[in-house]
């Protein structure tokens, strides 16, 4: 390639000065006079003229030469210096690790998502015993998971309501379990494995919030909510035989829209009801 470029560059330089002698010759040729038929020497004038463009054309190719070899000269040790500078190489780009196993994790500003995909999740409970498991309340039912939230999995047989909205998950015995649907209260005692129905005196099925006593568990209260056009009101509702019976523990407030329970742990027969305008305390476990 620097070859090629010197050569070019030559070309460049030498092509003027040849057109330039070219036309000093056509126009001496021009000034002197035609030859008569005797032959006879060229006007001294006319050599006079032609001697000094012809040195002044070699002066200037004998520069064309000089700058050409300069030119060539510099290429070559253009061409030299990079030969002798090391290629760079680029640094491998590293491969990404692939995606790992889904895991659920927490803390400051960090949160991940790992289902489950079954609607919205109104209600979540987790075993006081073994905290990696944890049910979910959804839309399409109950969901358990039993690595802190990384795989869930339906966990629905017998249940026949599947709009789930609220849970309680008995303290002392966590494997026991209830659901709180818009179809009643379900319990299980495998951990979510089985359910049936345990609504005896539950007038009011639509169900919207569980609290368990922590030191009775078979006392356990439901929150309802209202029928469509308040065709059923809302209220609390109380068993002490872990769901085998119910009545309605209403006294002192008209009939409201339960949305939260809320028992103190230390003094569990104080409690608390949450409702859409405000909040009520009994003193008696719903006496009052």
């Amino acid at each position: 390639m620097a070859t090629k470029r010197v050569v070019s560059n030559l070309c460049k330089i030498v092509a003027p000065l040849m057109l330039i002698v070219a036309v000093l010759g056509a126009s001496a040729c021009a000034s002197s006079p035609r030859p008569s038929p005797t032959p006879t020497r060229l006007p001294a004038p006319a050599t006079e003229e032609i001697a000094p463009a012809l040195t002044q054309a070699a002066a200037l190719a004998a520069l064309a030469a000089a700058k050409a070899t300069d030119v060539a000269a510099r290429s070559t040790s253009e061409t030299a210096t990079r030969a002798a500078q090391p290629t760079a190489t680029l640094a491998p780009t590293a491969t990404p690790p692939p995606n790992p196993t889904p895991t659920a994790s927490v803390g400051t500003n960090v949160w991940t998502s790992n289902g489950p995909e079954s609607g919205n999740i109104w209600a979540l409970a987790i075993d006081p015993a073994t905290p990696a498991t944890l049910y979910a309340a959804t839309d399409g039912g109950v969901f358990k998971s039993t690595n802190g939230g990384g795989n869930w999995s339906a966990a629905n047989t017998g249940r026949t309501a599947y709009y789930v909205s609220a849970l309680a998950i008995d303290p002392q015995t966590p494997a026991t379990l209830y659901a709180g649907t818009w179809g009643g209260v379900f319990k299980s005692t495998n951990g979510g494995g089985n359910w049936s129905a345990v609504n005896t005196g539950l007038t009011n099925p639509e169900v919207s919030a569980l609290a368990i006593d922590p030191q009775t568990p078979a006392t356990l209260y439901a929150g309802t909510r209202d029928g469509a056009f308040r065709s059923i009101l809302g209220g609390v509702f109380k068993s002490t035989n872990g769901g085998g019976n119910w009545s309605a523990f209403s006294t002192g407030w008209a009939a409201y829209y339960v949305s939260a329970l809320a028992i103190d742990p230390q003094t569990p027969s104080t409690l608390y009801a949450g409702i859409l305008g405000g909040v009520f305390k009994s003193p008696n476990g719903g006496g009052n």
